[in-house]
């Protein structure tokens, strides 16, 4: 019979229970189709949960089922920019962190697409398994803080936490990276066109979280590519920060491939946000 995997910490029963990956290629876990619906697993256990084989009563069903990988690779600066020179990340020093072993994340960090699958009845399955890369710290980063310039802007309709995460994102990068230039570009898209922006720091963003709305302002429409990448451009910005849904993220995307055909050296993260939880993948 074909073992199923335990999770030692919550004694649940998981066909994917991954350890922490190394550069090998993953494993394929074999699966019994004797089950259950499986219960939901939280992501956080997904990654700290240890694998061992366990013992299944046999089935009359002589079907097995066959899992294979995907591991999406997102866009980088080094797909375009060769040689890129790396420098030690400033948190290795940083009074707030405790760098230990498990401190930093590698290009083996996975998170899965899925958690919980439901495999019924007896006949023989076979399912994609898709590993998007961990968000976090890196021991190794591309940008020197000192040379960095931030711009963060918010686009679409409006949900709870927006005012949230530009205050987060402005106190990791002043405090943890030590970023000093960092711009809100006001009333979404639109605002690369304007040659003001908000300076942001600590004390500006300072209660930001208690109030509702967005404090950088929003728009609908007004992407026009060309003049938003300009702007980047000339304004020397190299960290762009995108906080919107579906439409929104969309642009970040063209944004980036225009970035990417420039040869700019500059980072375009997007940021998921959403009034009807729909947000697909979230890794706590």
């Amino acid at each position: 019979m074909k073992p199923l995997y335990e999770c030692n910490e919550i004694k649940s029963y998981y066909y994917h229970c991954m350890p922490k990956m190394d550069s090998n290629p993953l494993p394929t876990l074999p699966i019994s189709t004797n089950l259950k619906p499986i219960r939901v697993m939280n992501r956080t256990h997904l990654w700290k949960c240890s694998m061992k084989p366990i013992n299944t009563p046999s089935s009359s069903s002589s079907s097995s089922s066959s899992l294979s990988h995907v591991i999406l690779t997102p866009p980088h600066l080094r797909d375009y920019i060769d040689p890129l020179p790396t420098h030690v990340s400033p948190l290795l020093h940083s009074p707030y962190f405790h760098t230990n072993d498990g401190f930093w994340l590698s290009s083996s960090d996975k998170v899965a697409r899925d958690v919980a699958f439901d495999f019924r009845g007896d006949e023989s399955i076979s399912y994609t398994q898709t590993y998007f890369p961990r968000a976090g710290p890196r021991h190794d980063i591309v940008f020197v803080p000192d040379n960095v310039k931030a711009a963060i802007v918010t686009c679409g309709g409006l949900c709870p936490g927006l005012n949230s995460v530009v205050r987060e994102l402005v106190d990791g990068l002043w405090y943890q990276y030590g970023v000093r230039e960092i711009h809100g570009i006001q009333g979404g898209y639109r605002g690369f066109y304007s040659s003001d922006t908000l300076p942001l720091n600590p004390r500006v963003v300072d209660g930001w979280h208690r109030i509702g709305g967005t404090r950088l302002g929003t728009s609908r429409g007004g992407f026009d590519l060309a003049k938003i990448v300009d702007s980047i451009q000339h304004r020397g910005f190299n960290q762009v920060y995108i906080i919107g849904g579906d439409g929104t993220l969309k642009g970040a995307l063209a944004i980036y491939e225009e970035v990417r055909r420039r040869g700019i050296k500059a980072s375009v993260a997007g940021i998921p946000k959403t009034v009807d939880n729909d947000v697909g993948i979230i890794d706590r």
